[in-house]
Formats: structure tokens, sequence, C-alpha cells
């Protein structure tokens, strides 16, 4: 319940201090769309990772890995496909507790243009 609430502080404290720069809006909203889905997409890894390593304690460090790399593929390709729109992406490391193993996991923020 912890690691929700958690989760769901980090994903409002990201979306009110996104900084925004673009010349185009509708690229920027675009954009916008696409790291909100992306961040989206990476919350709820994080979450089944949790779960996971709860489940299985003794496949905490696989789960970890595992979750690295598929958050690693969300933010290359979704950073790609900003920088086709003209529109910078970053990604923003947090602490995230996985089974007592604090990772970095980097959810994205648009930076500018």
């Amino acid at each position: 319940m912890k690691n929700k609430v958690f989760i769901l502080t980090l994903i409002l404290l990201m979306l009110f201090s996104i900084q925004v720069f673009a010349e185009d809006g509708e690229n920027l909203e675009k954009t916008q769309e696409l790291v909100n889905e992306a961040n989206e997409e990476i919350y709820e890894l994080i979450e089944q990772a949790q779960l996971k390593a709860e489940e299985k304690p003794e496949e905490t460090q696989e789960v970890i890995n595992e979750l690295i790399e598929e958050i690693f593929e969300v933010s290359e390709e979704t950073i790609k496909e900003g920088e086709e729109l003209g529109v910078s992406i970053v990604c923003e490391y947090i602490e995230v507790d996985i089974n007592g193993i604090i990772v970095l996991i980097d959810p994205l923020r648009v930076a500018g243009w």
C-alpha cells in the first residue's frame, strides 16, 4: 500500500513540475501525450515488478534486471518519437524500492525543443 501511495505521489509531482518549451503547440501536445503514456507504462511495470519480487523474493535481482530493460526500451522509443516531432524528452531518475533494494528508475518529461 505504501508503494502505491509513493508511486501516485510521484506521478502527481511529475505532472505538476513539467517544464514545457516548444515552438509548435501541436507537436508539443503529441509529445506530452507520448510522455504521459510512457510514464503510465513505466509505473505499471514498476508495480508489477514489486509484486513479482514480493511473491518470489529469491528472484528479486532477475525481476530488477528485467524491469530496467523494459523501462529502457519504453524510454528509448518515446525519446526517439519526441525527436521526430522536434521536442526533447529527458529521463529524471527516481528511487524505487523493489523488495528492499533501491533501484533508480527513469520516468520521462518534456524538456524542450
